[in-house]
């Protein structure tokens, strides 16, 4: 990959931030935040990078919200979407999810580990297509 990408989730209160490098040069590019940037969301806890695009996990984004992954464009720092939990969480603020990520070229997997769909918060995967 051409990219490296670092989260730091506890920038700016814990809003977090992701910061872009070359991996070539170890030359710094941008950083990346949440399209929604809240105290404690911990945005950059996960991050996973294939070619030009990057998934970024923001598990805290509210009491009463779940979190949220976003997928981002590298050449451009464009957010591309913004993955939401998929129906109703029945665990604690939303089973974490975006607590973790990974992707390859056509899927996104995010983590939601103390989702309670499974009995007692066994925690859950959720695999969404990239485009």
């Amino acid at each position: 990959s051409t990219y490296t990408v670092i989260g730091n989730p506890f920038a700016n209160s814990s809003e977090g931030r992701a910061h872009v490098y070359s991996t070539t040069t170890g030359q710094f590019i941008r950083t990346l935040a949440s399209a929604t940037p809240t105290t404690s969301a911990y945005f950059g806890n996960s991050v996973s990078v294939f070619g030009n695009y990057a998934v970024v996990g923001e598990p805290f984004p509210g009491s009463s919200s779940t979190g949220h992954a976003y997928l981002f464009d590298l050449t451009t720092g464009a957010m591309i979407r913004d993955i939401a939990f998929p129906g109703q969480p029945s665990g604690s603020y939303g089973g974490d999810f975006g607590n973790s990520v990974g992707m390859d070229g056509n899927n996104i997997i995010v983590g939601a580990p103390t989702d309670g769909t499974n009995e007692y918060s066994g925690g859950a995967a959720f695999i969404f297509p990239v485009a």
